[in-house]
């Protein structure tokens, strides 16, 4: 019988939102790879209506507000972009909104 692993999803966020009321949706590399497209994940994209409303969710459960330059060069994925990381995922990244 294999282990059981009690470390939070990648997809907790998401679905801390969605709890809330708070509609969102997953894009970028982890899009890709639920359609089959062979692809890395790295930083989890969502997309929500009202980033003030979701990054208010997040911070209250706990999700650290983040930096990035890997995107400084991307005006339209940089500036005005929160991101968060949650530090309760064994592999901390960024999520950009």
């Amino acid at each position: 019988m294999g282990q059981i692993f009690s470390k939070p999803s990648r997809y907790r966020a998401p679905q801390l939102l969605l709890d809330k009321g708070i509609p969102c949706v997953i894009w970028g590399e982890d899009a890709l790879a639920h359609y089959g497209v062979p692809t890395g994940r790295f930083d989890l994209f969502l997309l929500v209506h009202d980033p003030t409303q979701a990054a208010e969710c997040l911070t209250a459960a706990g999700f650290l507000v983040g930096s990035n330059d890997r995107y400084k060069y991307l005006p339209q994925l940089h500036e005005g972009v929160p991101r968060f990381i949650d530090p309760t995922y064994s592999s901390p990244r960024l999520l950009d909104y």
